[in-house]
């Protein structure tokens, strides 16, 4: 009994012993795993397979690989190109240096996990020879645009042969670019003779250079005419667009013709930014009010004063129907430009404190004679929500009961005969011995009219415009003729309008010009 109690003591006492020497093992391993764990996450090796992918799938591949986390706003990657990369067993921090520093974004760590990446504010050339002198004994290739094979230099200029500043150079289907400096010049690396240039600068036409042998390329941009050569009116007479630095707003015939409208008030609707157009009236032609500035009186009118080509009109009231300016034809205007900051307006001192809009309508141009005829039809209809209303029947329904109802708020006066001079029946006899023909015997009625349909229309409107222009270098004229008959959706509502208009130029002398516009208008609306 002694010697197997013994034996039973010291198996338990063996068993106490690797229970204690496993524990401290599992203890070991983990107090080794937790530094290893905490190291730079820099320093782990990623393998990346990537075509024509995306940063985005870039960086969500190496965290998928590794214990790093990316933080980035997403503008900062979502214009870059396709992206191809073929890696193998290389560092997180190799990868990223060799991949976002040609894009001009780099990175740091915050603790152990998170790397943070924001847009570089060093030069995007010297970024990337710095990656590739720290990296060069890497193994990445990236659509072999990072190993520089041609160095090309160059100055960008304009027409005039000035330096131009901030011109950006892209080499074709790839994210390497660079920009020039001050005086105009640039240096960058490219692979081969097939690659493209790309010059791009605001305000000039865009040009692309194949490089072939060449590490020299003078590049000269034009100006983009469009952009920079555009002319609008103020109020002292006109003045490029591109050095124009008061708040004007422009419109052209173009836009105002892109839809139907009776009067320009009418066109000018949802065109121009900080320009309020109301419709006070459904009535074609009716009453439109413009308010450039907002209200400024609730005494005076605070209408803006109209220029037709260097002559002002009536401003009006609102206890008119229409406004001088609603009997100009949108069909003989060029440009619209509304006036609306203090210093574009001061020449027009008090007038112009609700803003100006200044009109210009068509001259004749030196060439060949032309003759245009423009024409448009419309009907107007119903939308496919119409109003339910009450038939006859029904609505006699809802006049007894309501009458009924009576009896019921006003039991007292019910009773005392308060209300029955108000019977409908009675009301109905005495109304059908006046006019016979409207209810039958039995007081029932004998039509069922649908009002809304009686009282709309649904007429064909229509808008024809003639003219004639030409003229040779000294003598132009211009010559139009149009007719315009809106119909309204009311009955008996419509708007007519003839007009014509004759302008003629003359240069008498290099010193003396002589000009002169007649029009005629005849507009009838109700």
């Amino acid at each position: 009994m002694t010697k197997n109690h013994f034996k039973q003591k010291l198996l338990l006492f063996m068993k106490i012993n690797l229970i204690q020497v496993i524990m401290a093992g599992v203890f070991a391993i983990n107090a080794f795993a937790i530094p290893a764990k905490a190291q730079d996450a820099l320093q782990e090796k990623v393998s990346i397979s990537l075509e024509k992918g995306t940063i985005k799938t870039f960086l969500k591949s190496i965290e998928k690989q590794t214990n790093v986390l990316f933080s980035y706003k997403n503008e900062l990657i979502a214009n870059d190109l396709p992206l191809t990369v073929e890696i193998k067993n290389e560092k997180v921090e190799d990868v990223l240096r060799k991949v976002l520093t040609p894009r001009n974004i780099s990175f740091e760590t915050v603790g152990k996990r998170q790397i943070i990446l924001v847009r570089s504010m060093f030069n995007r050339n010297e970024a990337k020879e710095n990656s590739l002198n720290q990296t060069e004994k890497t193994t990445l290739n990236i659509n072999n645009s990072d190993v520089a094979d041609i160095t090309v230099k160059g100055t960008v200029t304009d027409e005039k042969g000035e330096a131009l500043v901030g011109v950006n150079i892209i080499l074709k289907e790839t994210s390497r670019g660079t920009s020039t400096n001050i005086d105009g010049k640039y240096t960058i690396s490219v692979p081969g003779a097939s690659s493209q240039l790309t010059f791009t600068s605001v305000g000039y036409d865009s040009k692309t250079i194949t490089v072939g042998s060449q590490t020299l390329i003078n590049v000269v941009l034009a100006a983009n005419a469009q952009n920079l050569s555009e002319v609008v009116v103020i109020g002292y007479g006109t003045q490029r667009k591109s050095d124009l630095t008061g708040a004007v707003s422009s419109i052209k015939t173009e836009q105002l013709l892109e839809r139907p409208a009776s009067s320009l008030n009418q066109a000018l609707a949802g065109r121009m930014a900080g320009v309020q157009v109301n419709n006070n009236s459904g009535r074609p032609g009716g009453r439109t009010t413009v308010r450039v500035r907002g209200f400024s009186s609730i005494n005076s009118s605070n209408n803006p004063l109209y220029v037709v080509d260097g002559v002002m009109l009536p401003q009006g009231t609102l206890n008119q129907f229409t406004n001088a300016i609603d009997y100009l034809n949108p069909n003989d205007i060029v440009s619209v430009e509304v006036l609306k900051d203090a210093s574009s307006t001061a020449i027009y001192g008090a007038r112009g404190a609700n803003g100006v809009i200044l009109v210009t309508t068509k001259k004749g141009q030196s060439g060949e004679g032309t003759v245009t005829y423009n024409a448009d039809f419309s009907v107007n209809v119903t939308g496919p929500n119409k109003p339910e209303v009450l038939n006859a029947k029904q609505y006699m329904a809802v006049e007894d009961l309501s009458w009924k109802n009576m009896e019921k708020y006003d039991p007292i006066g019910w009773k005392n005969g308060k209300w029955a001079a108000y019977d409908p029946r009675i009301r109905r006899a005495n109304y059908s011995k006046q006019f016979p023909g409207v209810f039958d015997s039995n007081l029932n009625p004998l039509y069922d009219t649908d009002w809304f349909n009686e009282s709309t229309q649904a007429k064909l409107s229509q808008n024809h415009q003639l003219g004639f222009s030409g003229g040779n270098n000294r003598t132009q004229y211009s010559f139009s003729i149009g007719y315009r008959d809106d119909q309204g959706l009311v009955k008996t509502t419509y708007s007519t309008r003839y007009s014509s208009r004759f302008t003629i130029d003359d240069q008498i002398k290099s010193w003396l010009k002589v000009g002169g516009t007649i029009a005629y208008n005849n507009q009838s609306e109700r």
